[in-house]
C-alpha cells in the first residue's frame, strides 16, 4: 500500500470508528447551548430554530424530513430528543457527515411505503410545513459560480446599475419581517440575525469573517445599502454571492485581519514586512458565530 493509499484509508477508517458523543456536548464545545423552548416566543421561534439548525450543520448534523412537524414541534423535538442521543464526533479532516432523520420518530405519520410504494411522502399529513429545500446541507452538495463580492461585480449600463437592490429588500418583498435593530430586544436581535440569514443563504446569499461583529452590528449591516445584487437573483440564477467581512473598505492595513484572525506567524511576518507601522496587537475574537455559518464549495 503507497503512502497516498494509507492515508486515504487512515482518514476513511476515521470516520467508521470515530466515537460519538452527546449531541449536547458537541455543541457545547463551539460554546453554543439552544435556549429551552419555553422561554422562546413566537416572534423570535423561526430565528431560533434557524440558528439550531445551523449550529447541528456546524458540527456536520444535517436535519432531513422535517415537514410533518411545524416550527415549535421541531424544536422541542430537536432539544428535548436529539441533544441526548450520541452524534458523531468527526474528525476535522474527515469529509463527512451523518444526516438526522427526524422522522424516524413519528413512522405513525408517514404512509406505509410498502403497502403503496407510490405513496406521496405527505400522505398522512394534514399540514406539511414546507422547509426541507431550504434546510442547511453539506458543502459538498452544494454548487453555484462563486462570485467573491457582488459590490465588486462590474454593470454594463445605468439601467443594469438601477436593476440592482439590497439582499434584505429581496426577503422582504416576499414579506419577510425584519425590523431595525434599534426596534429589536438583545435575544430578539439574534433570532432575527439567524432568521435573516436563513433567508439569503436560501437565494445563495452569505458571508465570512464575522465573529469581530457582534450580533446587533451584523444584522444592521446586512439589513444596510452595504449588501447589493441583481433584483432578480436566486438559487437558479447560478451565482453565490459571497461578502468577506476581511475585505471591508476602508480598512488601511487590513487591520481587523492583523487583530482578529492572523496567526501569530502571520501577525509577525507582517511586522517584519512592514518596519515602522503601528500594527494592533491580536486579540481573541469576541463572538463564535463562523464555524455554523452557511459553507459553499470555494
Amino acid at each position: 500500500m503507497t503512502a497516498q493509499q494509507k492515508a486515504l484509508f487512515d482518514r476513511i477508517d476515521s470516520y467508521v470508528n470515530c466515537p460519538t458523543r452527546p449531541a449536547r456536548q458537541l455543541l457545547a464545545r463551539h460554546g453554543f447551548s439552544p435556549l429551552a423552548p419555553g422561554v422562546i416566543d413566537d416572534f423570535c421561534l423561526r430565528g431560533r430554530l434557524w440558528e439550531f439548525l445551523y449550529a447541528m450543520a456546524g458540527i456536520r448534523q444535517f436535519a432531513t424530513f422535517t415537514e410533518h412537524l411545524s416550527d415549535r414541534e421541531l424544536y422541542q423535538w430537536l432539544h428535548d430528543t436529539w441533544l441526548k442521543r450520541k452524534a458523531s464526533d468527526f474528525p476535522a479532516d474527515a469529509p463527512t457527515y451523518s444526516e438526522v432523520d427526524v422522522s424516524a420518530d413519528f413512522e405513525d405519520l408517514l404512509p406505509d411505503w410498502e403497502e403503496d410504494p407510490s405513496a406521496p411522502w405527505d400522505a398522512k399529513l394534514e399540514t406539511r410545513h414546507e422547509r426541507d429545500a431550504w434546510l442547511p446541507r453539506p458543502v459538498y452538495n452544494r454548487f453555484g459560480t462563486l462570485v467573491s463580492n457582488p459590490l465588486d461585480e462590474p454593470t454594463d449600463s445605468p439601467e443594469e446599475l438601477a436593476n440592482w437592490c439590497r439582499w434584505v429588500d429581496l426577503v422582504l418583498r416576499q414579506g419577510g419581517v425584519f425590523p431595525l435593530v434599534t426596534e429589536l430586544s438583545e435575544a430578539s436581535v439574534t433570532a432575527k440575525l439567524w432568521e435573516l440569514i436563513a433567508e439569503f443563504d436560501r437565494r445563495n446569499l452569505t458571508v465570512r469573517y464575522t465573529d469581530h461583529l457582534s450580533d446587533a452590528e451584523l444584522y444592521s449591516r446586512l439589513c444596510s445599502d452595504e449588501f447589493e445584487v441583481p433584483a432578480d437573483h436566486g438559487p437558479k440564477s447560478g451565482y453565490v454571492y459571497i461578502h468577506s467581512f476581511l475585505h471591508d473598505s476602508p480598512d488601511p492595513g487590513r487591520r481587523t485581519w492583523l487583530r482578529y484572525y492572523a496567526t501569530e506567524a502571520e501577525w509577525q511576518a507582517y511586522v517584519r514586512e512592514h518596519p515602522g507601522e503601528a500594527v494592533p496587537q491580536r486579540e481573541k475574537l469576541p463572538y463564535s458565530r463562523d464555524w455554523r455559518m452557511p459553507q459553499y464549495p470555494r
